[in-house]
């Protein structure tokens, strides 16, 4: 995750824009496939802006966790 955050971080810096949503959703798409229902879980429990890369990566760290 932080290797995707940094690559995103470097693109703002260089003005170059990525919507949050599709932020979030590559960041699901990275994600091992134990945690597939994570994505499902939010896309119908959240509005698109609500789902951030932020957003996934809480409820990540916080699924593994468990």
């Amino acid at each position: 995750m932080l290797e995707i955050a940094r690559v995103f971080s470097h693109l703002n810096t260089a003005s170059i824009i990525i919507p949050a949503i599709i932020q979030a959703m590559i960041l699901l798409n990275a994600m091992p496939k134990e945690f597939d229902s994570i994505g499902a879980t939010m896309l119908q429990m959240k509005t698109t802006a609500e789902i951030t890369f932020m957003a996934v990566q809480e409820t990540v760290m916080a699924e593994h966790a468990h």
